[in-house]
């Protein structure tokens, strides 16, 4: 067996967000990482607890509105753009989308 084949078989298949959770979760972690914000850090100046942020950054509990505004102050982005950034995702729909 291959490199390459060893790599693909121990990585789960990589699939790209489908929802605007999952735009959002992603956008979140990418935006974070860029800035060298750690769950910890994020979790302190959102007021919730790092499980909690961890949660979110897995996608087992959906961020709120309420908690994307927040987000969108926190890290500087101007209102909407986390929300801004799940249309522009879906920006080229194709004639099988749903």
């Amino acid at each position: 067996m291959t490199t390459q084949e060893l790599v693909k078989d121990a990585l789960p298949a990589y699939q790209a967000p489908t929802t605007y959770s999952e735009v959002i979760r992603d956008e979140v972690k990418a935006e974070c990482g860029r800035r060298g914000i750690s769950q910890r850090q994020l979790a302190r100046v959102m007021g919730l607890t790092q499980p909690t942020i961890s949660d979110r950054w897995r996608g087992r509990i959906a961020w709120t509105l309420d908690e994307v505004e927040r987000l969108e102050r926190v890290l500087g982005l101007d209102r909407g753009a986390l929300l801004f950034r799940c249309a522009r995702r879906d920006s080229n729909p194709q004639p099988s989308d749903p």
